[in-house]
């Protein structure tokens, strides 16, 4: 057994946590970011060694398959039976050769044998040592498998995703697509914020991010979305606790303006947590109106509602219940933020593409359709129901809103191009964005009205 306290010097203490951190998520297969923070917070890491953290563990995880494959011709059968901990040194120390170039060859030997002695690992520090100089001098060598040969094999090593994945897209969308969408699902995109207009300008926030060195650009899609390529913990971002931004990918933000909320309307979100979407709707109503925030745990609404605070919003009531046998009296509109498998947000999170099943989607179909099922009763006629999901996967979109009109003439798609344009459409008949077309997050919209 090991300590997980860290110790050493500031680097040493930073791997650690990281190599830490790999190894209970492997184990309990939690969502990364939350575990980061909780472990942040235990072990007091610094704000300013943070983003290098999140870095290894976050890219570690997104290159795990990748990285296994490449240690294990330099180890052959013994790679499964070292204890977790020194996969986790490996992985940790093989990443940085291939992906910070910064960091010296010796600089990555020398802090993993540190690690494995803090490890206990005693007797594998000669191991580890041996193993990491014999890679590190010859990972330039290594053939890799053929991709005229076995596309998916080889797209699933040189890029890092479960052969199932990777299988069901070349079907769907070619090779040369395929390769295109887990290239940049690799690539986390810069961040991007939603000005709250409630409180300023996206001109004039603008302009506090550029005075302060922050480089922001206007959002491809959306006038209140700005993407800033300085990385930084976000409470130091000027004006975050005032409630003057959100962090939101433009593709999130294409949901409310695809609702097109109206001050004055009852607003039913049949998904709320953690909140983006909500606040979105608020902001876009004037804060003027009723925007009823459904979750199935109150935690999770609790999160909604300190943001709302935080961002000034009053218009919100936060209700605990199952949307799926939910009863109101009827609203204006309805947003159904569905649980999805998440495919088209692994640049962001790594961890989605080891977490999902084949499975997993036959199972989330099932939710979906209920909630849309419900939703139908719950909206008023003449009233608007907008689906999203952040996955590319049809079973859950396309496929889901045709099922539905299957089953309820007395709703008919509308056409979202006249909210959001025309260049994140699919045929004009719902929102569908894919990272490496767009530059942004992978999702589905669909606008339906109860004739």
């Amino acid at each position: 057994m090991f300590s997980k306290n860290p110790k050493g010097s500031d680097q040493t203490k930073s791997r650690w946590v990281a190599v830490w951190t790999l190894v209970q998520f492997w184990k309990r297969k939690t969502f990364l970011a939350k575990y980061l923070h909780s472990e942040f917070r235990k072990n007091h890491v610094p704000l300013i060694d943070r983003p290098f953290v999140t870095e290894l563990v976050q890219g570690t995880v997104r290159w795990q398959l990748y990285l296994d494959w490449i240690l294990r011709q330099f180890v052959h059968s013994q790679y499964a039976k070292l204890p977790d901990i020194i996969h986790a040194i490996l992985q940790i120390s093989l990443y940085q050769k291939l992906f910070l170039t910064k960091i010296p060859d010796y600089a990555i030997v020398n802090e993993a044998i540190k690690l494995a002695r803090q490890a206990h690992q005693e007797k594998l520090v000669g191991f580890v040592n041996g193993v990491l100089r014999n890679v590190l001098r010859n990972v330039d060598e290594i053939d890799y498998p053929s991709e005229s040969e076995n596309p998916i094999q080889a797209l699933s090593i040189l890029f890092s995703f479960p052969e199932w994945m990777v299988s069901r897209w070349i079907e769907r969308y070619g090779v040369e697509f395929t390769r295109s969408l887990l290239e940049a699902l690799n690539h986390p995109p810069a961040m991007s914020v939603r000005v709250n207009t409630l409180k300023t300008t996206p001109e004039n926030y603008f302009q506090i991010l550029q005075e302060r060195g922050f480089h922001p650009q206007y959002g491809l899609y959306l006038r209140e979305f700005l993407i800033i390529h300085k990385s930084g913990w976000v409470e130091k971002f000027p004006f975050y606790r005032e409630g003057h931004f959100s962090i939101q990918d433009e593709s999130a933000g294409l949901v409310a303006h695809v609702l097109d909320p109206q001050p004055g309307e009852t607003i039913l979100d049949m998904c709320s947590a953690p909140g983006g979407k909500t606040t979105h709707i608020a902001e876009l109503m004037k804060n003027r109106g009723r925007v009823i925030a459904v979750d199935l745990f109150a935690h999770r609404l609790q999160v909604v509602e300190e943001n709302a605070k935080r961002l000034g919003i009053d218009c919100i009531e936060f209700l605990v219940a199952d949307s799926l046998t939910l009863s109101l009296d009827p609203v204006d509109r309805i947003l159904i933020d569905a649980p999805c498998s998440g495919l088209g947000v692994i640049a962001k999170k790594p961890e989605i593409k080891w977490r999902r099943t084949l499975q997993d989607i036959r199972e989330m179909t099932s939710i979906q359709s209920g909630l849309l099922a419900n939703a139908a009763r719950l909206v008023r006629k003449g009233g608007v129901i907008v689906y999203s999901t952040c996955t590319i996967e049809p079973e859950e979109n396309e496929n889901q809103i045709e099922e539905f009109l299957k089953n309820h003439k007395n709703f008919v798609v509308e056409l979202p191009g006249a909210f959001v344009g025309e260049k994140v459409t699919d045929s004009g008949k719902w929102v569908k964005t894919f990272p490496n077309i767009h530059g942004i997050d992978g999702s589905f919209v669909a606008r339906l009205r109860k004739i």
